[in-house]
Formats: structure tokens, C-alpha cells, sequence
């Protein structure tokens, strides 16, 4: 029941977060300015790590 409860509860927390991830990398694309796309890229790549 706890493991069960767990695997559940991690499963939401990295939807979460591969979520909020997006959006934060949607807001910084757009706000950053078009000489900075090492800042993107390498954030982009940190990202999908998870």
C-alpha cells in the first residue's frame, strides 16, 4: 500500500515538474534576447534529463 501510494505520488510530482519545467523553459525562450541561445540551450538540455 505505501510502495503502491509512493510510486503514485512520484509519478505526480515528475509530471509536476517535467510540466512547470516546460512552461518555465516557454517563459524564458520568449523573454530572452536573441544573443543569448547558449542560456537556452544548455537549460533545454538540463531539462530533459528527468
Amino acid at each position: 500500500m505505501d510502495s503502491a501510494f509512493s510510486t503514485e505520488n512520484r509519478r505526480i510530482v515528475l509530471f509536476i515538474i517535467q510540466s512547470s519545467s516546460k512552461l518555465l523553459l516557454g517563459t524564458i525562450h520568449r523573454t530572452e534576447t536573441p544573443h543569448q541561445p547558449k542560456r537556452i540551450k544548455t537549460f533545454k538540455q538540463h531539462t530533459w534529463t528527468w
